[in-house]
């Protein structure tokens, strides 16, 4: 990721995150874990908006993306990361209600090699994630 790339860096209670433009997201394929584990936190969330919002003629049906890494936890790459986008809803709720007012509810796409689809909404200080998942032991 170039510093061009990046559109806004934060940090939640956990993890550092970070929005990317949607094109050097899908471009983000070469992860170096040896320098996310050397972040003193928990893991680092990328994250950009979705298709949706920047091509009307896309298929893609997303608000946001994202992907979620921590190998301080020995875990690379999450699959499908609940409290990250516990941490992402209010970030992307209050970006894209500028765009579109009617936002009820936001669908993301988290993009791992499993990937996963999560339905959110935000009600009051509270995020309710909904969607399939697979329990792996």
């Amino acid at each position: 990721i170039n510093e061009s790339d990046i559109v806004f860096y934060g940090k939640t209670i956990y993890d550092y995150f970070v929005e990317i433009t949607n094109e050097s997201f899908h471009k983000l394929s070469i992860i170096n874990y040896s320098k996310i584990h050397d972040l003193i936190c928990r893991g680092l969330i990328v994250t950009t908006i979705g298709n949706k919002h920047i091509d009307s003629t896309s298929d893609n049906k997303f608000d946001f993306m994202s992907r979620f890494f921590a190998p301080r936890c020995a875990i690379n790459e999450d699959p499908v990361t609940g409290s990250a986008h516990c941490a992402l809803t209010p970030y992307w709720y209050t970006k894209l209600k500028f765009l579109d007012e009617n936002i009820d509810e936001l669908l993301a796409y988290q993009a791992s090699s499993r990937g996963g689809i999560l339905k959110l909404k935000l009600i009051d200080d509270r995020v309710v994630l909904s969607g399939k998942c697979v329990t792996a032991i």
